[in-house]
């Protein structure tokens, strides 16, 4: 999709690591940017220390902004000293972005789970996490890029350059960081076949793989794309005001993703699927999770499959 990119490059992440994947992305953007491509990269600042001189450095290149989210003012060498530095705001910085959204030219998008970093994309030599994206295009990408402004505009977030200092001109950012990004090594994806048969298989490996998967990394670099699933999309994300702690002073979950989740608990009529990498429900969620089964339960009562009485609001 950077590869693609003619017009801007959206891009959102709690973590785009230094390491090989990170370092691969930020390659993109930079070649994107040189090609006229605007590139908006916003980050959240709590595990990037140790970056500010990567982030500048991407930051110093003709049409390239970088934004950090409720960023750590001080110490920021280490882990150790950026705690202490911010000791006092602990309410402040305990509040993070965990967003994961890539936008390419206001016309596709990625978003879910994945971080920009090797253990997201199967690409750490040890463990790897298995998080899971969703490729959108349509009407929806209109949604998902007004919320990456509503973050890009908000009184918590930065220019990085305004946060962070570096030793070296910029000359000699953008020389470190081409030595960088060019020895980084990017994920190495196998393309499975329309049918799912993986050839030539190892014996660690399925031959199968029991999904109906679209090769959209393949496709994209050959100018294609497989028909996607039509489907009545809604997109959801948290205010930024959570970084004030607004909601939980208010006792209230109005704005919210939980919010949103919980009305459709109420309103479901026949099936709920999630996917999330936590599952931490409180007692209000559980209730909301036994209500909705019982009453898809009772719409579904009828010993001749005639419609269910009115009063469970079924349709």
């Amino acid at each position: 999709m950077a590869k693609l990119a003619t017009h801007s490059l959206d891009v959102q992440y709690y973590l785009p690591a230094a390491d090989n994947t990170g370092r691969a992305l930020m390659c993109e953007l930079c070649d994107a940017a040189l090609r006229g491509v605007r590139v908006r990269l916003l980050v959240d600042n709590l595990y990037a220390t140790g970056e500010d001189d990567l982030l500048l450095a991407l930051a110093s290149y003709p049409n390239v902004q970088v934004r950090l989210v409720n960023p750590f003012p001080g110490g920021r060498g280490s882990d150790v000293t950026r705690l202490i530095s911010s000791s006092l705001g602990f309410g402040r910085i305990n509040r993070r972005m965990h967003n994961k959204l890539f936008v390419a030219d206001n016309a596709a998008a990625v978003a879910g789970s994945r971080n920009m970093a090797d253990e997201y994309v199967m690409n750490a030599a040890a463990s790897n996490f298995v998080d899971m994206d969703v490729f959108a295009a349509g009407p929806v990408v209109r949604e998902l890029s007004n919320e990456f402004d509503h973050y890009w505009n908000s009184e918590v977030v930065y220019p990085v350059g305004q946060i962070a200092r570096s030793r070296f001109m910029p000359a000699q950012l953008q020389q470190n960081f081409e030595a960088l990004t060019a020895t980084a090594k990017p994920p190495e994806a196998f393309r499975i076949p329309l049918d799912g048969k993986i050839l030539n298989a190892s014996a660690d490996e399925p031959s199968v793989v029991p999904l109906d998967m679209v090769p959209i990394p393949f496709e994209l670099a050959e100018h294609q794309l497989s028909p996607l699933l039509w489907a009545n999309a809604r997109v959801l994300f948290d205010p930024l005001t959570k970084t004030e702690g607004l909601n939980e002073r208010e006792n209230s979950i109005k704005g919210t993703v939980i919010e949103g989740v919980i009305k459709w608990f109420e309103t479901s009529r026949s099936s709920i699927k999630m996917v999330s990498p936590y599952f931490v429900p409180s007692d209000a969620v559980v209730v909301n999770l036994a209500r909705a089964r019982a009453e898809v339960s009772a719409c579904r009562w009828s010993p001749t499959r005639l419609r269910p009485p009115m009063s469970h609001g079924c349709t």
